[in-house]
């Protein structure tokens, strides 16, 4: 299904989310050489041989390597980790996860031996306790997966393999066995966790033995349905489906949403969050999947439900956001978690491939900050709410599966940055260690079996051409552990199945979709335009008003329209609520008292901020300071910008009260424009160019955008400010200043992201954006001018109207007025200042 499915629906009042990650590589991407390409796969295959011969060499039998110790993790003898460890189960659970990779990665020496080693060493009978989903989907899928890669390659004639007769089946069918079991509940929902040697599920009576997440109990049918379609053992199957049969019965029929937490005995949900991250996220994965491999419509109508429920409820632009499944529009997290990542991928097997693009952009702007993507991370995309990256594979796949359907060589860019980074941060002499935090890239003593498995699969499989691989991967479809299943599972029967035969039968499989290059051979018209259809027009749905932001310029005229008489008792009382307190009169002028937290109300506060920028200016026209810019939109009139106040530069050209600068919107690249500019990505000559602040001082970012040809340059605050206004400040220069010749303004976050926003938008249509800059609009009482606009982020503020001297701290190269303090003193009618470096 290629089709779009409309406008993406938004909670009313939910504002759209777009932040700075567009602002990565907007022009065409110059492609990746062949040459380029060669060397990222051979670099990624000698990684793998790296950490595959790292846990071969130190920790097997062992079911993990444990790369910074040189040795295996058993269970038992290591601290335990809680939940983590309910993964391993004494079955060598790296090496069967592994070998599927052999085989794809082209080892097929290693895959050989791989196997034999799996047959005659790994047994299921330890008296442990397991995650039911973790065994199905590493170890039940590791050895299926092995199982037809190695019949796939004997079918081709390799010789090496001639021995095979199936024996990885009858080692998952001992396993299978095993795990059945957990499926004695009163609804047909697996519990959780299972001992594998007495079949025991309570888990010694601990809290939440009963209960199972959705993905858990999900996550079970292609791996079940294929066992029991090589065995001729139908149970498997019947078991799995049951499960997805109780899922959907006890979705919210309303919103066609689940949850996350179910208990397995009474149906009845814990926990009712509703998204595509962590608790769900492969149970809409195997709905889809379920249909493509088994060919049964039922899961193709329920993902088609699911999916159209997500659109409508958890996607906020390219942002996915948790919501409660009985009320989507009224609760919502304020995060998202590192695993619905995986999330673009699956919309590209369902052809959202615009969307799935824009999502991407979102991981990937987070990726590019950080190097990876940490666990959890709040929705600003600023704050990192958990730091840790165990070298998941999700961002990996997707990245994968985009550049499947599109030929763009922008993903391979992306590609290639993981691999540096694995290379760069996370290899040591044993493998490769997880990021204990992404900020500090402290090391965490664990390589995951995923990381081999999938991760360096996905990666190889990026760069490699159809014919650097063994087989023909379009006949099989990837298990949520990038195991292999074929397409023509479903031509099996699965209570009639004889060694090796797979029975052609056309009509049913034409139910499924076409192999993959077949059925993406007509998605080329999107190479080369992802990048400029992430700010689509359909984030901007035709039924609701574009954004307008509300900047009032100078409240002054609303609250007193003839001026502020500080002898009037009802003037007194306005500025009172506002947080603004006069201390004395004298005759030097007025000393005013400002605590943001006195206000009486959110707006009061918000005017009481600016009131007190106006107090600043007063009188400074006379010492030749600068006035506030003002930005207009010029064009295209339609996106309904009005006119945002900007902080002014301190060096730098002025502006005589009739002049402007007007030209075409820019983006910086880089975009903090601390080295000079990446002329073969954005042209910058002759446009006043948008650039992040942060990273090297205001005057370094500015000369580039002089020497880059720019005529301008709008800073963006790196920081969220609490509303439009008081986050606006000036910017004091670091030295010299002569030599900076094009005009310079600030902005807050949310300014400049609108300005990103209408960029991209009026790329994707061939357009510019131009805009004005200018002094403030006066008021006509008062002569305004601003030397250091302020940024209001302390709770006191102290302002004397009259003196004459300035202080200036400075604790960095890159400057701006900030009241960061408790208190600040000011005297208006001179010039004293405090400064703290911004």
């Amino acid at each position: 299904n290629t089709k779009n499915k409309g406008p993406l629906e938004m909670e009313k009042g939910m504002p759209l989310i777009l932040f700075l990650f567009f602002i990565i590589d907007l022009q065409e991407v110059i492609g990746m050489s062949n040459e380029d390409k060669l060397f990222y796969r051979d670099k990624t295959l000698e990684m793998f041989r790296h950490g595959f011969t790292s846990y071969m060499d130190y920790a097997y039998p062992a079911d993990e390597l444990m790369p910074l110790s040189c040795r295996g993790r058993v269970r038992g003898r290591e601290t335990s980790r809680g939940d983590i460890d309910e993964t391993l189960g004494h079955y060598s659970l790296t090496l069967v996860d592994s070998l599927d990779t052999l085989a794809v990665l082209g080892e097929i020496d290693d895959f050989v031996t791989a196997i034999k080693i799996v047959i005659q060493s790994v047994t299921f009978d330890a008296d442990l306790v397991i995650s039911v989903f973790e065994a199905n989907i590493r170890v039940l899928g590791g050895l299926l997966g092995a199982h037809f890669a190695a019949q796939k390659l004997k079918e081709q004639g390799e010789k090496r393999l001639k021995w095979y007769k199936d024996e990885l089946v009858w080692k998952a069918d001992e396993l299978g066995q095993r795990l059945l079991p957990a499926f004695n509940t009163t609804t047909g929902l697996p519990y959780a966790r299972i001992n594998l040697n007495t079949g025991n599920f309570t888990n010694g009576g601990k809290a939440g033995w009963d209960t199972t997440c959705t993905a858990c109990a999900g996550t079970l049918l292609m791996e079940f349905a294929a066992l029991s379609r090589l065995t001729g053992n139908p149970i498997y199957e019947e078991k799995a489906h049951r499960a997805m049969e109780v899922i959907w019965e006890k979705r919210n029929e309303d919103h066609n949403l689940v949850g996350t937490i179910i208990n397995v005995n009474t149906g009845e949900w814990i926990r009712r969050d509703s998204g595509v991250g962590a608790g769900s996220d492969s149970y809409y994965e195997y709905c889809l999947k379920s249909y493509i491999v088994l060919g049964d419509e039922v899961y193709l109508e329920r993902f088609q439900k699911h999916y159209n429920a997500i659109m409508m409820y958890i996607a906020n632009g390219p942002f996915l956001i948790d919501c409660d499944m009985h009320k989507p529009r009224s609760s919502r997290k304020s995060s998202i978690d590192s695993l619905l990542a995986f999330w673009p991928g699956l919309q590209v097997l369902w052809g959202d491939i615009d969307v799935a693009a824009s999502i991407h952009d979102v991981l990937y702007y987070v990726n590019h900050k950080h190097d990876f993507l940490p666990e959890a991370i709040n929705i600003d995309l600023i704050r990192v709410l958990w730091g840790s990256h165990p070298l998941r594979p999700e961002f990996a796949e997707s990245t994968y599966f985009l550049y499947k359907a599109t030929g763009d060589t922008y993903y391979l860019d992306i590609g290639k940055s993981i691999v540096e980074s694995l290379d760069k941060y996370a290899r040591v002499k044993c493998g490769f260690a997880a990021m204990k935090d992404v900020r500090t890239k402290a090391h965490e003593d664990r390589m995951d079996s995923f990381v081999l498995a999938e991760t360096f699969k996905y990666l190889y499989l990026l760069f490699a051409e159809e014919n650097h691989l063994p087989f023909d991967l379009d006949d099989f479809v990837f298990t949520t552990e990038a195991h292999l299943i074929p397409i023509s599972l479903q031509d099996m029967d699965n209570g009639d199945r004889r060694e090796g035969d797979i029975v052609e039968d056309k009509e049913k499989t034409q139910l499924v979709c076409p192999p993959f290059k077949h059925r993406m051979a007509s998605l080329n018209q999107y190479e080369r335009m992802m990048k400029k259809q992430t700010s689509s027009p359909r984030f901007w749905p035709a039924s609701q008003p574009k954004p307008k932001p509300k900047i009032d310029v100078n409240p002054l005229s609303h609250h007193f329209p003839t001026g502020i008489d500080f002898n009037k008792e009802s003037h007194l009382n306005l500025l009172h609520k506002m947080g603004i307190f006069i201390e004395a009169q004298n005759e030097r002028g007025v000393i005013i008292k400002f605590d943001p937290e006195q206000a009486k109300t959110g707006q009061l506060k918000t005017d009481g901020i600016l009131i007190m920028q106006h107090f600043s200016t007063l009188e400074n026209n006379k010492k030749g300071n600068r006035v506030a810019r003002t930005i207009n939109l010029l064009s295209p009139t339609e996106y309904g910008f009005e006119p945002v106040l900007a902080g002014p530069a301190q060096f730098g050209p002025d502006f005589s009260p009739e002049a402007a600068l007007e030209g075409p919107l820019a983006v910086a690249h880089p975009f903090d424009l601390c080295q000079s500019i990446r002329s073969d990505k954005v042209d910058i000559v002759k446009h006043i160019v948008l650039i992040q602040r942060g990273g090297c001082s205001f005057m370094t970012k500015v000369r580039n955008a002089q020497e880059g040809g720019a005529k301008g340059a709008i800073i963006i605050d790196n920081t969220q400010s609490k509303d439009e206004r008081s986050g606006i400040f000036s910017m004091a220069p670091d030295g010299n200043k002569d030599d900076i010749r094009i005009h310079s303004v600030f902005v807050t976050q949310s300014t400049g992201t609108k300005f990103l926003q209408m960029v991209l938008l009026a790329q994707s249509r061939s357009e510019k954006v131009e805009v004005q800059i200018q002094s403030m609009i006066n008021h006509p009482d008062l002569e305004q001018t601003l030397e250091q606009t302020q940024e209001v982020g302390s709770s006191e503020q102290t302002q004397e109207v009259g003196s004459s001297e300035q202080a200036q701290e400075v604790g960095s190269s890159e400057q701006a007025q900030e009241v960061g303090s408790s208190e600040q003193t000011q005297e208006v009618g001179s010039s004293e200042q405090t400064q703290e470096v911004g």
